[in-house]
């Protein structure tokens, strides 16, 4: 009994002292689970509680790599909380934080604010981390002037769900006005182009050229029929801005209009790769893109099926192909574009997204299945290499062993026979002495 409580008592006290001061060890080759410098600065800087919630599948290699993940996050910050959820059981919190797909990260703060990440890695959870703490976010400056969409309008074609969007990731939504050729705001981090009704001036589509020659950050929503005033900016970049509405019979919701069709072809670009959900883009038109372009890197995001149209007269109900006026898709719908010879310098290079409508975004269609995801997604790439905080990933290498004959031949005699003989001889011997002593 004596012994059975000190062996109790050295249990409790070794536990007490573990948990009062864990210790943490990283013996990898490459150091793969240590945070990164800028990460245990950012930890450092912590001022208020932050719980991180993860919603991934239960069981998969995410789940399990992403408890260690943020477990380790939690280890260096006392101010860290964090929940691993399965939206499938945890249906209530997966509706109150809007997530529809699995990998989803959702990061809030002790003030209420908001940040998310598309994968449950450092650099995402970091900058969603980074996000959620900044108390002025990068500033989005959307143009206005040209009839474009209204942040403040909580209308049908306003962008009020945005707006809110916006501010809960962070940032800092603004409009910028360039009527008499004025240049984009010094803070602006990106601007963006909603769905012009009239074109831009030349200045105003000067002062966009300047921005991007600065390393700017832009994104165009044109919408069909209207000339935007931007077409030779795009020109620039290797995209045009096709005719005609895109006409759909394939690619639709069950009952809808043929000219909302439902994307479900994604490319391999960052942006889009983990997007599992459709997106609807009403009233779209094509985007055409030169791929042999030797100064942009284009890359197609979202396109139609194969038995989609560009349809010219929307007049005629329900619409009709004419092979001999129209075009047959695929057609690309969404492009993002950076130029070639400044793609490792993610920083200083210019980026642009380009989208052949506007109204994907609008209080009607903005929480429509995979619409708010996408357009998240393209914003985060617009702004990647802004933020002082850039986190790569740490490489995972393999290191094969490769034996000699020796020490193969060693490998093998040791513990195939060495250690057995060893135990047999051993139990021999005793077992003899015993017989001796009888």
């Amino acid at each position: 009994m004596v012994i059975i409580g000190l062996v109790a008592a050295v249990l409790i006290v070794v536990n007490a002292l573990a948990a009062s001061r864990e210790a943490r060890w990283d013996w990898s080759e490459t150091r793969r689970f240590t945070l990164a410098p800028q990460t245990l600065e950012l930890l450092q800087q912590l001022d208020q509680e932050v719980t991180i919630y993860a919603f991934v599948q239960k069981g998969s290699d995410e789940d399990r790599l992403g408890t260690d993940l943020l477990e380790t996050y939690r280890t260096q910050s006392p101010k860290i909380r964090y929940h691993v959820l399965d939206p499938d059981q945890h249906p209530a919190q997966a509706k109150e934080f809007g997530v529809n797909q699995y990998g989803t990260l959702v990061v809030t703060t002790a003030n209420g604010r908001q940040a998310r990440g598309t994968a449950i890695t450092e650099s995402e959870v970091t900058g969603a981390l980074l996000r959620a703490m900044r108390e002025r976010g990068q500033a989005v400056y959307f143009l206005e002037g040209h009839g474009e969409h209204d942040l403040s309008d909580s209308g049908k074609e306003g962008y009020s769900q945005l707006r809110a969007i916006l501010e809960q990731e962070g940032y800092t939504p603004k409009l910028a006005r360039l009527l008499s050729g004025e240049p984009i705001p010094a803070d602006a981090a990106t601007v963006v182009i909603a769905g012009p009704k009239i074109p831009l001036r030349p200045a105003e589509a000067e002062s966009l050229k300047q921005y991007l020659d600065r390393g700017g950050r832009l994104a165009v929503l044109a919408d069909p029929h209207i000339d935007t005033g931007l077409e030779p900016l795009l020109a620039r970049w290797g995209i045009t801005l096709g005719p005609g509405v895109i006409v759909d019979q394939e690619g639709r919701t069950f009952g809808g209009s043929y000219t909302l069709p439902l994307i479900t072809t994604y490319s391999v670009h960052e942006i889009v790769r983990e997007l599992k959900l459709p997106t609807l883009f009403p009233e779209a038109r094509p985007l055409f893109l030169d791929l042999n372009s030797p100064t942009t890197g284009l890359i197609s995001l979202a396109q139609t099926s194969s038995q989609s149209w560009a349809e010219l007269d929307m007049q005629v109900r329900p619409p009709q192909y004419d092979p001999d006026r129209e075009k047959r898709g695929p057609f690309v719908l969404a492009v993002a574009a950076a130029p070639r010879n400044m793609l490792s310098d993610v920083k200083g290079s210019p980026r642009m997204i380009a989208v052949g409508d506007s109204d994907f975004l609008d209080n009607v269609y903005f929480n429509f299945s995979g619409n708010r995801d996408l357009f998240l997604n393209m914003l985060n790439w617009l702004m990647q290499g802004l933020d002082s905080y850039t986190i790569r990933p740490q490489p995972v290498n393999v290191s094969p062993i490769i034996l000699s004959e020796h020490q193969a031949r060693v490998l093998f005699v040791v513990p195939v026979v060495a250690v057995p003989l060893l135990i047999t001889c051993a139990g021999w011997g005793i077992w003899r002495y015993r017989r001796m002593r009888v």
